[in-house]
């Protein structure tokens, strides 16, 4: 198994169509635009249109549902991830940690 990896890249395993929203969108419109289009996550972006986090299933459940928030009342720049691992597309997908930066 490792060795049928070895020769994959990141780009082998990357979507390319994001979903994104702003930071001042509701949870409720992250969870509808991720249900509608059978996706796990959003892209979080600026008013400049840049990255600055994620939200994905898992802070629906550890930062919204298990602290009883509502969904409709909630920011999504108050329940997002910050801290974003990236790779380049030619990186080797095993080694792919990425690198940590506060986005």
């Amino acid at each position: 198994m490792l060795q049928a990896l070895s020769d994959v890249k990141a780009k082998d395993l990357m979507v390319t169509n994001f979903l994104t929203l702003t930071g001042d969108k509701l949870v409720a419109d992250a969870v509808n635009l991720m249900d509608v289009n059978n996706r796990g996550s959003v892209w979080i972006l600026n008013q400049k249109g840049e990255l600055v986090s994620l939200f994905t299933e898992r802070d629906l459940i550890r930062r919204v549902v298990s602290k009883g928030l509502d969904p409709k009342k909630t920011s999504l720049e108050k329940v997002t991830t910050q801290k974003l691992v990236s790779a380049h597309v030619d990186d080797e997908a095993l080694l792919c940690g990425g690198t940590l930066h506060k986005a």
